[in-house]
């Protein structure tokens, strides 16, 4: 989906947004010295080859005149074999949140820890999706304080609620990642107080499913801790609780995925949706992160991602 994104010039480059009359300026935001198109921050900004430097002799600098991104990527689909286009794929994917990460002011990521990072999370995808179908690759209740990637076939959606009795409001933090621990999109959505805890919980799952949608996401794995929450969501039958009529929406949205599993994990498994809840207390309306990480939780993201592929 990124390469397909970056073929057509539908990323928000400095170029682009320009165009669009949305900025002042066109110029790369790392170099500063010629306009952000996608080719340049993804292959030739100074930044972007010391990262394709890390990698192999194939991949460092060995197509140099393609005007566009479309045209770079047509001529490494005649020039490559698969296992070279997909280490191409994500760590283009990493060298743009890289690019996100700074302009938001994040910090800028070590060109060899970008290269190395990618390339773990491809082989962490490739390793699982070798496993044959069977019982290792069923969905079972995860109970470790460290978050897990998805099934290759899957994207993990993670919510949490967080009560804020000062500022008399509830905030709801959602996070999605795929299969290889990359960070796909979040929101924060700050709602009027709701004093019972579980009723927020059931009101953050049911702003989960409506992300997810709203996202294309066709195989899906909810993830929260709140217990009663996932097991009124799961029990067959009509929750008669006081929270009841969320958990009811939950499961008829649930239907209009192509799969979807509703799974409880341990608070510290679930430490990125936690903080964006309190985040969203924070804020005057909700708030969207489409392209990159939300500041608040980056630490946490890259921690996690690179826990579970040590």
């Amino acid at each position: 989906m990124f390469v397909w994104r970056a073929c057509h010039n539908l990323l928000p480059t400095r170029a682009n947004l320009f165009k669009r009359k949305v900025i002042n300026s066109p110029l790369c935001p790392i170099c500063n010295l010629v306009e952000e198109s996608v080719e340049h921050i993804i292959w030739s900004c100074p930044s972007a080859t010391d990262v394709w430097c890390c990698g192999p002799i194939k991949l460092q600098k060995s197509t140099c005149g393609a005007k566009d991104f479309a045209m770079l990527f047509e001529e490494m689909l005649g020039r490559y074999e698969m296992p070279e286009l997909e280490l191409f794929a994500v760590v283009a994917k990493r060298v743009w949140m890289r690019r996100n990460n700074v302009v938001h002011g994040g910090d800028f990521e070590d060109p060899t820890q970008v290269f190395s990072i990618a390339a773990a999370g491809l082989e962490h995808f490739q390793r699982i999706n070798a496993q044959p179908l069977g019982i290792n690759r069923e969905i079972q209740p995860i109970q470790t304080t460290n978050w897990q990637p998805p099934p290759v076939d899957m994207v993990k959606v993670n919510w949490d609620a967080a009560i804020a009795q000062r500022n008399s409001c509830v905030g709801i933090g959602i996070i999605a990642r795929d299969a290889t621990g990359q960070f796909l999109a979040a929101c924060g959505i700050k709602t009027k107080i709701i004093e019972d805890p579980t009723v927020a919980e059931a009101y953050a799952a049911l702003h989960a499913v409506l992300f997810a949608k709203k996202m294309g996401f066709e195989n899906v794995m909810f993830e929260g801790d709140a217990l009663a929450v996932v097991k009124a969501i799961n029990a067959d039958g009509i929750c008669e609780s006081s929270y009841g009529h969320f958990v009811e929406d939950v499961k008829s949205f649930r239907r209009e995925f192509t799969r979807a599993s509703f799974i409880h994990v341990l608070r510290g498994a679930n430490s990125a949706a936690h903080t964006l809840a309190k985040e969203a207390c924070t804020h005057v309306t909700n708030i969207h992160w489409w392209h990159y990480i939300p500041p608040c939780i980056g630490d946490i993201v890259r921690k996690e991602e690179t826990t579970f592929l040590s």
